[in-house]
């Protein structure tokens, strides 16, 4: 069975407004990207939305650690500057 080939970027977003703008600026220098429950193969980049805003850390380290399983090249988080 062949194995799939990972995707360029992962990106994983607090929110759906940040994974959205993370992909729309990747998409804005030529990147095909899309917004996923996961990770997929065929795009250069996959923005996530782990939905983390409003729950505890421990649901959203699980979250996070969930999406990052995904096979992929990179990968980064997006988190709302407000956050930091």
């Amino acid at each position: 069975m062949p194995t799939a080939t990972p995707c360029r970027l992962l990106i994983s977003a607090d929110d759906r407004t940040g994974a959205l703008e993370s992909a729309g600026a990747c998409a804005d220098l030529g990147f095909r990207a899309r917004l996923a429950k996961a990770s997929v193969a065929e795009d250069d980049v996959v923005a996530v939305d782990i939905d983390s805003r409003h729950v505890a850390a421990p649901l959203a380290a699980e979250r996070i650690t969930e999406a990052h399983a995904s096979p992929a090249q990179h990968r980064c988080h997006k988190m709302d500057s407000g956050l930091r």
